[in-house]
């Protein structure tokens, strides 16, 4: 009996993700006022029932996008930015590597533009906090608390970078020459960040 469950959780955890995989591609292509759950649905090999099993309904789908592109923004930057070792270097490294990873259009579209206004910005932050921007957070916590930083208030310097990394991601998406403006991007991002040393 455990194993025919087993077997059952496994199938519905993988409908799960095929949803999200799914829903992700369209929600970035349509937008999501447009994108239709039948088309995700099918994309997905799923029925409609199961979206509404797993997700609840389509804001429920959204969140779920929203949290996995988190994550793998997340995971994406932990992995270059654990390559060094000094705290400075690090979140250098990490920012650096966000900004690169969030421009993505299939990231941006997502987080930036869709995310605040269909999860709505206060009940979002808090979902970031969990994520990148937490980790955002922390990372300026400890530097704090070594006193090897000018500092003041972690929260609030994380959140003056999180717009600048969203104005600066926003605009390399943008731009016709992305490498280009991301390289200027780039080097405004961590300008402050230095400043942000002392």
């Amino acid at each position: 009996m455990s194993s025919q469950w087993s077997r059952r959780d496994i199938s519905a955890e993988a409908t799960r993700a095929a949803i999200i995989a799914s829903a992700w591609e369209i929600f970035v292509r349509d937008g999501f006022a447009a994108a239709s759950l039948v088309e995700i649905a099918r994309a997905a090999n799923a029925t409609t029932g199961a979206i509404y099993h797993h997700f609840k309904d389509k804001k429920g789908l959204f969140r779920a996008v929203a949290e996995a592109v988190e994550q793998d923004l997340m995971n994406r930057t932990a992995v270059i930015a654990s390559a060094e070792t000094d705290p400075w270097r690090q979140l250098r490294a990490g920012a650096s590597a966000m900004l690169e990873i969030a421009a993505e259009p299939h990231i941006a579209r997502i987080i930036f533009h869709e995310a605040p206004t269909v999860i709505g910005a206060a009940q979002w932050r808090e979902i970031e906090k969990r994520f990148a921007f937490g980790a955002l957070i922390a990372m300026l916590q400890s530097l704090q608390n070594a006193g090897a930083s000018r500092i003041r208030n972690p929260e609030l310097t994380a959140s003056i970078l999180l717009g600048a990394f969203i104005e600066a991601a926003t605009t390399v998406a943008l731009a016709v020459d992305k490498r280009a403006v991301l390289e200027d991007a780039r080097a405004a991002i961590l300008d402050i960040i230095e400043a942000l040393r002392g």
